[in-house]
C-alpha cells in the first residue's frame, strides 16, 4: 500500500501518477479524463477546482463516458442549487437592507419635521415678542401723552 511508503517515495509516486493522468487526459483517454475530473472535484491535486472538474467531465462525456456525463450533470446541478441559495440569501439581505434604509429615512424625515416645528415656534415667538415690544412701546408712548 502507498500509505506504508515513506513520505518522499509516496510523494514521488503520486506526482508520477498525476503526470501520467494528465498526459493520458490530454491524449484523449476518456477514463483518464474522468479520473482527472474527479480528482479536481475532490481536491486530490491540491485545491478543489470545480472549473477544471467540469471541463474534464465534459471532455470525457463528449467521448461517450456515461459516468462522466452523470458526474458533470450532478456537479452542474449542485452548482446551480448553490447559486440559487446564494441569490436567495442576497435577495433577503437586500430586502433587510432596504427595510433598514427606509426606516432610517422615515426617522430622518420625522426628525426634520420636529426641527421645522421648533424653528416655526421659535420664529413665531420672535415675531410675537417683537410685536409685543412694538405694541408695548406704542402703549407706553400713548400713556405718556395723556
Amino acid at each position: 500500500s502507498i500509505q506504508r511508503l515513506d513520505s518522499s517515495t509516496r510523494s514521488k509516486l503520486l506526482q508520477e501518477r498525476n503526470t501520467y493522468l494528465h498526459r493520458s487526459s490530454m491524449n484523449g483517454s476518456d477514463k483518464a479524463q474522468f479520473i482527472v475530473a474527479s480528482f479536481y472535484e475532490k481536491g486530490n491535486f491540491g485545491e478543489v477546482n470545480i472549473e477544471e472538474a467540469l471541463k474534464w467531465y465534459k471532455a470525457s462525456a463528449s467521448q461517450g463516458n456515461e459516468m462522466a456525463e452523470k458526474s458533470y450533470n450532478e456537479l452542474s446541478q449542485r452548482i446551480s442549487e448553490a447559486n440559487n441559495r446564494i441569490q436567495s440569501q442576497i435577495a433577503y439581505q437586500n430586502k433587510l437592507n432596504l427595510e433598514a434604509y427606509e426606516q432610517r429615512m422615515a426617522e430622518q424625515r420625522e426628525y426634520q419635521k420636529k426641527q421645522k416645528r421648533k424653528e416655526l415656534i421659535k420664529n413665531t415667538a420672535l415675531i410675537l415678542g417683537g410685536a409685543a415690544a412694538v405694541t408695548g412701546v406704542a402703549i407706553g408712548a400713548s400713556r405718556r401723552r395723556r
